[in-house]
């Protein structure tokens, strides 16, 4: 998971004038790759229909086309998996300087961010903040608040992804975000000045608990791991 760096990251980084330099190697090195691999003609999609599950699918790819797709998305693959590698030859001399596994990922996905790049002049602008694991999900609190996510998440190995659109994420998990929409109003009231972006991150590390009469919720000495906003009730200290 990336997210974008700040503005005195991006300016410190940007003073690396090594990484600028290995980034611009990359890149002539993976121009020239693909201009060497580039798809033939025949590749592009024909007219054609298709049924699947009941559905038809008026165009796909040619035989030919097909194979030749294929052909070039091994080449692409290999050509990730060698810029992955830890011994990389593309560098050769140069490796000491070699960017690291994080802007390498984002290095390979840049050419498909035009409007929003992961790098500016030679620069990553954006940071790995979290890694996903088997079973983990993302993007839930876009659906909630009907926002564009903040960050980006990128593969670094081949995985089977499941998505939702918002109407079905919505009808499946309604209790959830009602949860969450509760815990949003609640946090707004304390801190109205906080962002809806803060406030939808807090939203996550808010737990709520029912204490009954006379329950202690703190001594004094012990580690402190949370505070406490009361919702209802009073306590006595």
């Amino acid at each position: 998971m990336f997210i974008p760096k700040t503005d005195d990251e991006v300016e410190r980084d940007s003073k690396n004038e090594s990484k600028a330099k290995v980034f611009r190697k990359y890149t002539e090195f993976v121009t020239k790759s693909v201009t060497m691999n580039e798809l033939p003609t025949e590749t592009r999609l024909t007219p054609r229909r298709l049924t699947f599950n009941g559905r038809s699918k008026s165009l796909a790819l040619n035989k030919a086309g097909a194979s030749a797709l294929s052909s070039y998305l091994t080449q692409m693959n290999s050509l990730s998996r060698l810029i992955l590698s830890k011994e990389n030859p593309v560098l050769q001399e140069e490796v000491k300087d070699d960017l690291t596994y994080e802007e390498k990922l984002l290095f390979l996905n840049n050419t498909k961010q035009e409007t929003d790049p992961y790098f500016i002049r030679g620069t990553a602008i954006y940071k790995k903040v979290n890694s996903l694991k088997k079973g983990d999900f993302f993007g839930e609190l876009a659906l909630i608040f009907n926002q564009p996510r903040l960050a980006s998440i990128i593969a670094g190995e081949d995985l089977h992804l499941l998505s939702l659109k918002s109407s079905s994420y919505k009808a499946v998990f309604q209790s959830e975000i009602q949860n969450t929409l509760e815990k949003t109003k609640l946090f707004r009231g304390f801190f109205p000045n906080t962002s809806q972006d803060d406030i939808g991150k807090f939203c996550y590390l808010i737990e709520e608990k029912s204490f009954k009469f006379n329950d202690v919720i703190y001594r004094e000495g012990d580690e402190v791991e949370a505070f406490y906003i009361i919702q209802q009730g009073e306590i006595q200290v």
